[in-house]
Formats: structure tokens, C-alpha cells, sequence
């Protein structure tokens, strides 16, 4: 919205319009401050809280505080609401308030149009006034002189609202003496703006230019007039104000009071742009901090730094922190680096965050800028091995200002470096390195095996504390870093491969190194010029295999995260390294293993951690504990969502001695164990447990909500829940009740045993009928006369070796000639229905059982279940059903029992053995089926 000519009558008429009655706060309520304003107020006071109460004007009656609140009004909140004016007088005439004790208004995200020329009376001691995000119009929504009465305002905002100009502005806010910081936004692209020679008489030390998420600042030039009345200024923002340039002398007014510059954002600047823009501030002693994030075309070309980037930049001699962040930035030219460092000497923090650094020329030159403490190549997204020793030559970057390989002191290299290959340095070169310096007149070391860094350590007076210097020719074969360098960070930059044994140089003083979210899935070490290193942070890298020498050097590290990485087998009991693994971590004192996916730990794993006083291995797999702590400070374990369902009672007793201890005492600490998220056992056998977690002065935390007891949800989410599920185990569950069990246990044994073998004859004896009931319940027929309701004329009965005399003879002869439906169980077998439903359905569904016997057919299982299934329907229903035919001669005497019987109460044909007999056969077993 743009109102550059709207003359004042008709923004009042407008507001007028738009705004209501004045009316009571009942939507107001008193709240404790913040933690920040409590600090802000004087540690005293309290909150009025008005926002989002779609007020349409300011209240004229506020609600008194209520117990505890008391104290001074300190913060009076009116944002969010859709107040569309500041009348005269409204906080000086408000009931229930005391505009005098006000210190924060804030009044922004609202429909402000017209600020009355005394609006802000009684507010003599108001130190900040937030107008963001409303609709001022500079000038036309200012009475003049509004600000008069904000004699003590420290800070304004006014971003977010519609300046066109600056012009006339500094008379305005001249009437504020003590003024210190303003926000304020440019909003045409086009205009020039400067500020007044009014502003020469404030001492405004802080000013704030920048873009919001809600509003963009337009500022296309930045000119040697925009800032020339600005004497005080100590912090400059102008972020995201789609800059193109700033002249050679802009800056130059706050030559000798700017300390903090941040140019970030303004894509169209550029690092040339930079260096002129640092012109005007050449030499400058007061400028500590430099931003210049985000100053490239985003979807352009990487981009090599140059020298002339630097030209200025390298004049100011007292910057300690820079940072550039996210300008796409690939490689930097060595001369930057070497002979002479283009980065100033006083620099101590550097960022180079969301860059796409790749390897250079420049890389061997790093160590150079040697007074750095903090570096950031965090985002790199570069991919590549940095453990690959490389020559210059192979660099992949090479520019104009490349030097020649002759620069390269070899000379000054020792032997076993100077005589192998440049191209690639082996293990066996970072071993003789590595010996040399730990005691190069030691017999025992020169003897052991190369590559036995184990042994190695074993025999090494000093342990692994190796310190190698840098120089230019050791910077080209070793990893060199700044000599003060405390902190690196390297994360989430997607480097992979393993790290193999290294040395890195000039690290003597780093305490700090982060390699998380990479890819680096294996690591061999041992890594040496580590030693005084406390921090390292190499979680989620998807490592599957440590060595057991990899930690050797890092015998200082005090903290180690390996949050997320796959390492089951590397710390797995039948891993007999993982016992020596952490051998010299004598001094560690936090250990992160979350999300390990381990299931089970080797006992030794942390033995020698002397000074352990944190654990972390929360969201494994593990069931049993059982590792073994000997830390004599101990102090909190985390083993949230793990599938433990107790603590070992040794365990217990370590962490009972631990809360006794001198040292936990000392430290005004209590023993704590998060046990959240466990399946916990309720069970007599875990009674000591629980007996122990409400008894023990160690606090256990368990937020698993419920256990199982007897299948009955036992809640155990309150201390009071696990008292009571003691008292129930104790009282109730957990008694000693052996002889009544013993008495109920062999009277229920005898009374089994006879119930067992009665009903066991009798099943025996009728075990055909139960079973024809079983599956033959609602599928027969039972009333003779009903025959129509039958599915078939006959259920055929055969063995397995007699399928194809059902499929070529009998199904032709029968069914196709006679029009019979036969039940055939290779054709008409229900899918999904056990064999004996569907040979119960079979025979009741069928007028005639066939049963063509033969002697497959007497030793078959399923055969015989046909027959006595089929004796059992014709008995309970008194259908004569069963037509035996005997496919094969039999001698009567070698039948079996149960076939006698068959055939002595049924009629049977007889399968001819004669050509001319078949006719004859088929006929008679035609009639007999429909008898």
C-alpha cells in the first residue's frame, strides 16, 4: 500500500472511519514476564497481555494484577489486534495504569494509520516502542512532535511501514534524546535515502535497515550521502535490501565507530562489490564483526575468491569474526592464503558454512592463517575423500596464480618422507613419521611389526602424543591446520570413504572437532595431533566398523557423540577388540551411543573410563545390561526406548554406591536414570527391582506409561503408581503360597488323569461317529423321499493310483452316457477347505458312496476315512448308500477287520478282468447307483 500524497485531513477522515468506541480491556489479562524481560525489567514487575484480542482500539481500563503478580507494570502487549490509531493522552488516561512505570509497549501487527500529537504522553520512561508492521505513512500518520514525551526510548521499530524518504525524519525522532537503536525500513527501490543532519545531534549507536519475513527492504544503492550524518553507529544491518552497489566512501562516516557490518543477503553484490564496499572502512581499528552471507547469485556458477575480493578486507586490522556463509564459493586462489595471508591477523572466527568448497592449491595453505580458533566448512554437499593424500599438480583447481612445485622446501623434509612417492603417501609413511617422533632411540619400537599400532602403544612411554609443526613443505604431504585453531567444524558435507592412520599437523591446541552427518562408514586410525582434542562429534556417518586402535591418539577427549551409526558389531561380546577399544579414554566424561542399533554391549567395553559421569544409549535394541562401569562419578544414565525390562541387581548396588559418592556430592548433583520407554516387567521376580527403584536415593525415570501383570495394565507413571505396584506385589501376588499350589497341582493331576482316560475310551470308541458330527452338522439329509435334494448321484471313492481309470474310463462310461453327476475329489474338492470338510460334505450331499478298493486303497489313510465316514452317514441316516467295487482278486483271508465287515453288510461288484465283461460291469453298477 502506497499513500505518498494523502494529505492529513483525509487520513484522519479516513481513521475516523475505522475506528470505534473506545473500550473497556476485560480482554486483557496479567501474566509473569518472560525470562528475558524478568532480566529487562530489573527482576521485578509483570506482563499486560492484550495481543490477539482483535481490539479496534487501545482499552481505556486495564485489569488490577492478581497473587502472585506484583510490581510494576513492566510489558503492556496491544500487538496482533487491528488498532487503527493512538489517541491523545490514551495511556496517561487509562484506568488501573501507571504509564509511568511502562518500559516495552508493543503495538505492532496492527492497522495504525494516525499517531496524535500526543499519544505517547505519560510514557516518560518507556524504553522500547515496537509500530512494525502497521500502516504509517511517513509523514502523513505522524503528528508532529508525537515522540516528545519518549524522553528516555532507548529503541524503535519501525519496520514495515511506508517510507518513501527519510527526509524530515531526523527532526522527529531528534525529540528523543536518549535514543539508541532504530528499525527501519526502506520500501521504494528506486529512491535515494539518507539521513538528515538532524541525526548528527543523536547518539544512535544501532541501526537497523533489514529485510523481514514480513516485508522487504528496497534499497538499490547505498551512496556516500546515505550515511554521512550517522557519527555513532556501532551496528549496521542492512540484510536482504537487493543492494547493487555501495560506493567506494559509503561507509567511510563510520570509519572509527562501526564494530558489526551485515551486508548478507543482497545476492546482487557480490564479492566485488564487497571489496568496494570495504573500501571506506580501510584501516578501520574498531570493525570486530563482518557478515557478508549469501552476497552471490544464487543459481549462478560457483565462484573462485580471488585476491582482488580481499583487497580491502585484508586492511582491517581488528576484525575477529567473519562470515560467509552460503555464496557458493568453490575454491580459493593460494595467493590468498600464501605467501602472505590475505585474511587479517586479528581474524579468530571464519565461516564458510553452505559453501561448495572442493579441493584446491589452496588447501596446502590453510595452516597460514595461523591466529584462526574457529573455523566452520559446515554444508559443503563436496563428496569427496579428504583422507586422499594428493600432489599440487593433481589439484583440482589450478588458476594463473598457481606457484610452481619448486616453492616446496623437499630438502627440509626427512628422509622416509623426502625419498617415497609425491603422488601417495602409505601407511607405512605416517608409521615411520609417527615412530620417529615417539622415541626415535627406543629399540623395542623400532622392532615391532609396521602397522602393529597396538603394540606400538603398548610400548610407547608417552602414549600416542605426537606433534608435528607445520611448514610449507610438510603442509604439502600432512594435513596442516592453523597452529590456534580450537574448534572445527565439518559436518553434514556428505565426505565419505574411511579415515585411514593419519597425522594431522599444527593441531596441537584443537579441543573441538565436529565430523557429524557424513559418510565416513569406517574407521581404521589411529589418528595422531589430536591429543589435546576434548569434543569429538561423529555421529550419524553410518560407520559400521571401528578399529580397535582408531582412539588410541585422542587419549584427552573428555566428550564423544556416536549418535546414529551402525555399530552392533564393532561393540558385540564376540568382538574381543571392543575391550581395548576405549582403552585410553581415561578422562572422558560424556558418552553419547544413541541409536547405535546395538542389542547387547561387551562388558569391557568402558572399562577404562575412570571419570565417566554421563551415558547416553538410548533408542538400541539392548535386553540384558550388562555392561561394567568403574567411574568413581557417575551420575546420569539415559536408556530411554530400549526392551529392558529391569536392572541386574550388581548394577543397581554400583549406582547406589555412586549416589554416596565424594565426587557426586561435590558436584550438588543426584544420581538419574531415564528408563523411559522400556517394556518394564511387573513380576515377582523383578520385585527387588521395583522394591529398589522406590527405595534407592537414585532417581529412576520411567514415562512407559503401563506393565503387564497377570494381564492387567498396571500404570507406572507416577512414583505414587510404583509404590502401590509394590504394595500389590508384596501384599498379593508375590506371597509365599507353595503348598497350596502343590495340593491344587496333584488333586487337578488325579482328577485329569481319570477324566483323561474315560474320556480318552470313549473317544476311541466312537471316534468315527465324532468325527462324521463334526464335519457332517447341517449338511445332510436325513428323511428318505428327499433324494431331488442331493448334489450328486454318487461321492467316488479311490485311491491316489486309480485317477486315471476315474478320468478315461468311468467319467466317459458313466457321466457322459448315463448323465450321472459324480463327486470327484480331484475335480470337485472346495479351494481353501480342509480334505476331511470336503469329504464330509461329499458324501452328504451324494445319493451313493462308490468305493473302488484295491490295495492301495486298504492302506491309504484318506481312503479308509472315506469308507468309515461313509458307514457312519448310512447308519445315521438308513440310507443303504455304499456300492463297494473290488478293482483287484482278493484272498478273503488277508482283508483286513474292517473290510470283512464291509463287505459283509453291503453289496459288492467285482471289476471284470474280461474285455467282453466291461459292458456287463457298467450296467450293473449303473443300477446299482440308482437303487
Amino acid at each position: 500500500m502506497h499513500w505518498p500524497n494523502m494529505a492529513l485531513v483525509e487520513l484522519l477522515t479516513v481513521c475516523a472511519v475505522l475506528l470505534p468506541k473506545a473500550v473497556s480491556a476485560n480482554v486483557c489479562a496479567t501474566s509473569h514476564l518472560s525470562n528475558k524481560a524478568f532480566r529487562q525489567c530489573g527482576q521485578t514487575g509483570f506482563a499486560m497481555q492484550c495481543n490477539g484480542s482483535r481490539l479496534h482500539s487501545i482499552p481505556s481500563e486495564y485489569p488490577n494484577p492478581s497473587s502472585p503478580l506484583s510490581g510494576p507494570l513492566c510489558v503492556l502487549d496491544l500487538s496482533d489486534n487491528t488498532i487503527t490509531a493512538v489517541e491523545n493522552k490514551t495511556f496517561f488516561q487509562a484506568k488501573n495504569l501507571n504509564s509511568t512505570e511502562i518500559l516495552y509497549l508493543n503495538l505492532n501487527k496492527n492497522d495504525l494509520c494516525y499517531l496524535e500529537g500526543e499519544a505517547f504522553v505519560g510514557l516518560s520512561n518507556l524504553k522500547f516502542l515496537n509500530l512494525s508492521l502497521n500502516r504509517l505513512v511517513w509523514k502523513d500518520s505522524f503528528a508532529p512532535g508525537v515522540f516528545a514525551p519518549l524522553i528516555s526510548l532507548k529503541n524503535i521499530n519501525l519496520k514495515c511501514n511506508y517510507f518513501n524518504t527519510f527526509k524530515g525524519l531526523d527532526m522527529e525522532l531528534n525529540l528523543m534524546k536518549s535514543l539508541e537503536g532504530l528499525l527501519i525500513t526502506p520500501r521504494i527501490h528506486e529512491n535515494r535515502y539518507s539521513f538528515g543532519k538532524g541525526f548528527r545531534k543523536l547518539n544512535l549507536t544501532s541501526l537497523d535497515l533489514s529485510s523481514t519475513p514480513e516485508c522487504g527492504c528496497k534499497l538499490k544503492e547505498i551512496d556516500n550521502q546515505t550515511f554521512r550524518n550517522l557519527l555513532h553507529i556501532r551496528t549496521l544491518y542492512v540484510r536482504g535490501c537487493f543492494i547493487y552497489n555501495i560506493t567506494e566512501d559509503a561507509l567511510k562516516p563510520l570509519h572509527n565507530t562501526l564494530q558489526v557490518l551485515d551486508v548478507s543477503g543482497n545476492t546482487n553484490l557480490t564479492f566485488k562489490g564487497m571489496n568496494k564496499a570495504l573500501n571506506g572502512l580501510v584501516n578501520s581499528t574498531t570493525l570486530k564483526e563482518l557478515y557478508v552471507n549469501r552476497i552471490h547469485v544464487r543459481h549462478n556458477l560457483g565462484i573462485e575468491i580471488k585476491p582482488d575480493n580481499f583487497r580491502s578486507l585484508n586492511k582491517l586490522q581488528s576484525l575477529e569474526k567473519l562470515f560467509m556463509d552460503l555464496n557458493k564459493i568453490e575454491v580459493f586462489d593460494e595467493d590468498i592464503f600464501y605467501p602472505n595471508p590475505m585474511f587479517p591477523q586479528s581474524l579468530t572466527l571464519l565461516t564458510l558454512a553452505g559453501n561448495r568448497l572442493t579441493d584446491g592449491n589452496y588447501v596446502n595453505f590453510l595452516f597460514m592463517v595461523r591466529n584462526l580458533t574457529t573455523l566452520d566448512i559446515s554444508r559443503q554437499f563436496l563428496g569427496y575423500d579428504p583422507f586422499k593424500f594428493r600432489h599440487n599438480e593433481m589439484s583440482s583447481h589450478s588458476t594463473r596464480y598457481t606457484q610452481p612445485t619448486t616453492i616446496c622446501d623437499v630438502s627440509s623434509l626427512p628422509t622416509y618422507v623426502r625419498n617415497e612417492s609425491v603422488d601417495d603417501i602409505k601407511d607405512g609413511d605416517v608409521w615411520d613419521i609417527v615412530v620417529q617422533k615417539m622415541s626415535p632411540t627406543n629399540y623395542d619400537i623400532k622392532n615391532i611389526d609396521r602397522g602393529d599400532w597396538a603394540a606400538l602403544f603398548a610400548n610407547s612411554p608417552i602414549g600416542f602424543e605426537v606433534i608435528c609443526t607445520c611448514n610449507i613443505s610438510v603442509a604439502r604431504k600432512m594435513i596442516c591446520l592453523p597452529e590456534h585453531l580450537l574448534r572445527l567444524q565439518w559436518s553434514r558435507s556428505y565426505v565419505y570413504g574411511a579415515i585411514p592412520p593419519v597425522l594431522l599437523c599444527g593441531t596441537k591446541n584443537l579441543e573441538f572437532l565436529d565430523l557429524s552427518y557424513n559418510l565416513l562408514s569406517r574407521w581404521t586410525g589411529p589418528v595422531f595431533g589430536l591429543h589435546h582434542l576434548k569434543t569429538l562429534n561423529l555421529s550419524e556417518n553410518y560407520c559400521t566398523n571401528i578399529s580397535k586402535f582408531f582412539f588410541f591418539g585422542l587419549q584427552n577427549l573428555e566428550m564423544l557423540n556416536l549418535t546414529g551409526n551402525m555399530l552392533q558389531e564393532s561393540f558385540h561380546p564376540n568382538n574381543a577388540d571392543a575391550g581395548v577399544m576405549f582403552e585410553n579414554q581415561k578422562k572422558m566424561k560424556l558418552l553419547i551411543f544413541s541409536a547405535v542399533k546395538v542389542s547387547i554391549l561387551h562388558q569391557d567395553l568402558l572399562n577404562s573410563m575412570i571419570e565417566l559421569e554421563e551415558l547416553d544409549l538410548s533408542y538400541n535394541h539392548i535386553r540384558t545390561w550388562n555392561l561394567k562401569l568403574k567411574s568413581s562419578c557417575f551420575h546420569h544414565l539415559d536408556i530411554t526406548s530400549n526392551r529392558l525390562s529391569s536392572l541386574p541387581e550388581e548394577f543397581r548396588a554400583y549406582l547406589d554406591q555412586m549416589a554416596e559418592s565424594e565426587c557426586v556430592k561435590s558436584k550438588d548433583i543426584k544420581v538419574t536414570v531415564d528408563m523411559s520407554n522400556n517394556p518394564l516387567e511387573c513380576s515377582c521376580e523383578q520385585l527387588p527391582f521395583w522394591q529398589w527403584f522406590v527405595t534407592s536415593s537414585v532417581i529412576v525415570t520411567s514415562r512407559s506409561g503401563n506393565c503387564m501383570l497377570n494381564g492387567k495394565s498396571i500404570p507406572i507413571e507416577t512414583n505414587e503408581d510404583v509404590h502401590n505396584l509394590v504394595k500389590l506385589l508384596e501384599n498379593d501376588f508375590c506371597k509365599d503360597r507353595t503348598w497350596i499350589t502343590w495340593a491344587t497341582a496333584g488333586g487337578s493331576l488325579l482328577i485329569g488323569v481319570i477324566v483323561t482316560i474315560t474320556l480318552g475310551t470313549a473317544t476311541y470308541k466312537n471316534r468315527w461317529k465324532i468325527r462324521y458330527v463334526i464335519y457332517s452338522r447341517g449338511r445332510r439329509y436325513r428323511h428318505a423321499g428327499f433324494e431331488h435334494l442331493f448334489s450328486h448321484d454318487a461321492m467316488i471313492s479311490y485311491s491316489k493310483g486309480r485317477a486315471s481309470f476315474i478320468k478315461n474310463s468311468l467319467v466317459p462310461c458313466l457321466e457322459q452316457q448315463h448323465q450321472f453327476d459324480f463327486w470327484i475329489a480331484d475335480r470337485n474338492s472346495q479351494a481353501g477347505v480342509s480334505v476331511a470338510e470336503n469329504i464330509t460334505h461329499a458324501i452328504c450331499t451324494s445319493r451313493k458312496a462308490v468305493l473302488l478298493i484295491d490295495s492301495e486303497y486298504m492302506s491309504d489313510s484318506w481312503c479308509d476315512y472315506d469308507m468309515n465316514m461313509a458307514l457312519v452317514e448310512s447308519v445315521e441316516t438308513k440310507r443303504n448308500m455304499i456300492i463297494v467295487v473290488l478293482m483287484e482278486k482278493f484272498q478273503m483271508k488277508t482283508l483286513p477287520v474292517p473290510f470283512l465287515r464291509l463287505l459283509k453288510n453291503v453289496r459288492s461288484l467285482e471289476y471284470p478282468d474280461q474285455e467282453q465283461d466291461i459292458d456287463t460291469f457298467w450296467n450293473n453298477l449303473v443300477a446299482e447307483i440308482k437303487s
